[in-house]
């Protein structure tokens, strides 16, 4: 849903993809905004798709980081956040993500 709306919808200031399902490096070419990728080791490297986006004209904010220690669904409903690493790795996945909004609502403002 996030990659369509990149793709699809005119004013966004960017989206993100947390530990993201039925996406392809193909998807990140089409986008009109930032996107911040976090996947887990559960999904693809992504590695093309952000070098295409970052290609793009606000490419500059686009970022993946991955969580390769973690499994799909670990900042969601199946993470367990009674377990420390797992809270920990879900904490530090939200604090990338109000960073990024942060960023690009900022500068989208401008």
């Amino acid at each position: 849903m996030v990659m369509n709306g990149l793709q699809e919808l005119a004013g966004v200031a960017g989206g993100a993809i947390v530990h993201p399902a039925m996406v392809t490096d193909e998807d990140f070419a089409q986008i009109k905004a930032p996107v911040l990728a976090l996947p887990s080791k559960d999904e693809p490297d992504f590695s093309k798709g952000i070098a295409q986006a970052k290609a793009l004209a606000f490419g500059a904010q686009c970022e993946l980081v991955r969580f390769d220690d973690m499994f799909h669904g670990f900042c969601g409903a199946r993470g367990d956040w009674s377990n420390e690493t797992q809270a920990k790795r879900a904490n530090d996945a939200i604090k990338l993500l109000v960073k990024f909004f942060n960023d690009v609502s900022t500068s989208a403002s401008l």
